[in-house]
């Protein structure tokens, strides 16, 4: 089994990306796993096959999927105004007694 840490230290990704790459990883390597039993391969070979899709499949889809770093913020939203909007003070909803 692909370890998502594999991921996430190999390509410097979050947590999130490793999941997402094994997971897909694990559906991609199934798909064709059971294509190609169902085309009579043997059963070592599928395994050997196995082996080497799932952490291939893996790392490939951890480098395809864009990634946002904590350097890189996300755009703000355009609402069509070009005015600038103030800014109001985040207030405590517990009042001081």
């Amino acid at each position: 089994m692909t370890d998502p840490r594999l991921v996430e230290h190999t390509l410097h990704r979050t947590a999130w990306h490793g999941d997402l790459a094994t997971t897909a990883g694990a559906l991609q390597t199934t798909t064709v796993l059971l294509a190609a039993h169902h085309a009579g391969l043997p059963l070592l070979t599928l395994i050997a096959a196995g082996a080497v899709l799932w952490p291939a499949t893996a790392l490939l889809t951890a480098v395809l999927t864009p990634h946002r770093t904590s350097h890189a913020p996300l755009a703000p939203a355009r609402t069509g105004t070009t005015e600038l909007r103030s800014v109001t003070r985040h207030r405590s909803a517990v009042t001081p007694a």
